[in-house]
């Protein structure tokens, strides 16, 4: 199981797209701002995410399909990709690395 971090931060809105973050573990605050390209009215949603997970194999030998099988039942089972209501598109990589052989 992975180990759990925990940081308390405090943000706050100066004006419609810039802000002041701050947090006891840090020595001064930090400006904040929303990227230029969001819309001013602040309601933002996603329209489509992509995964582009990347797999290594040491050789082929039929391995392809039942890797992209695995992949696509760990998207359709992913709890993050099943909460939220827009397209998600898998592209996955798959690789044979050379083994290396040492004498």
């Amino acid at each position: 199981m992975a180990d759990m971090h925990e940081y308390e931060v405090d943000l706050r809105w100066n004006s419609e797209r810039k802000g002041t973050l701050s947090s006891p573990v840090l020595p001064m605050q930090i400006e904040v701002a929303t990227p230029p390209e969001f819309p001013k009215d602040g309601k933002l949603s996603f329209t489509g995410i992509t995964l582009r997970p990347k797999v290594e194999l040491s050789s082929l030998l039929q391995e392809e399909g039942r890797v992209k099988r695995m992949l696509e039942m760990s998207e359709k089972a992913c709890a993050i990709s099943n909460s939220l209501k827009t397209r998600i598109i898998l592209e996955p990589s798959i690789t044979v690395v050379s083994e290396v052989v040492t004498f």
